[in-house]
């Protein structure tokens, strides 16, 4: 279907608080993933068609969407994918979820199988940044959707908010232990000290 310029002014990811478009001001995220594919050499060149059948493959809904730079010579489009849940970034420093975020994107990404060297050279970075704001494609261009159902995230979001557990414990047991050493150092020092004090009343 025709998209409408007007309607696809620009879209991100992310919901903002104070105006600023950044991650520090990320209020919350949408439920969805957006990948920007930007072929710039034919033999690492990532194709609608080939987008499409990898998310049918795994049963995913998604909007395929050219952008202004978009040609037959070299496809370059956006994905859009609704999600069942969102990523939660509430309550948490914008330097930990950020890392998260990174570990969920390549998650999603490897689920698509799509060869690693084409991902590396075609695939955008910008998919790791969720206050990215992407400007609409031109009204001319024409819309592919695959046929699936809304990404159920729920296993990736789940092994990532574990993993981030277990980071959190592992940092909180080593600060711990080097408090227990701190601690064992002053006691010994304080012990020695007495042990001198003893022997010099001795004396």
């Amino acid at each position: 279907s025709d998209l409408d310029s007007e309607k696809m002014a620009g879209y991100s990811v992310a919901n903002f608080k104070g105006g600023y478009r950044n991650n520090q001001n990320i209020e919350s995220l949408n439920p969805v993933i957006v990948l920007d594919v930007d072929s710039k050499e034919k033999q690492y060149e990532i194709t609608i068609d080939e987008m499409k059948q990898k998310l049918e493959t795994k049963n995913i809904s998604a909007l395929i969407i050219p952008t202004a730079s978009h040609s037959e010579e070299l496809h370059r489009f956006r994905v859009v994918i609704p999600t069942q849940k969102a990523f939660d970034t509430k309550g948490k420093p914008h330097t930990e979820w950020e890392e998260d975020y990174r570990t969920y994107m390549d998650k999603f990404v490897d689920l698509l199988n799509l060869d690693p060297t084409k991902i590396d050279k075609t695939l955008d970075s910008a998919r790791y940044k969720p206050a990215q704001f992407y400007y609409g494609s031109p009204s001319h261009v024409m819309a592919t959707f695959s046929q699936g159902k809304p990404f159920d995230n729920s296993q990736i979001l789940d092994a990532v908010y574990k993993e981030r557990e277990r980071i959190n414990a592992d940092v909180q047991l080593k600060n711990q232990e080097k408090d227990y050493g701190i601690a064992k150092n002053e006691v010994e020092l304080y012990a020695k000290k007495l042990e001198e004090d003893l022997k010099l009343s001795e004396d």
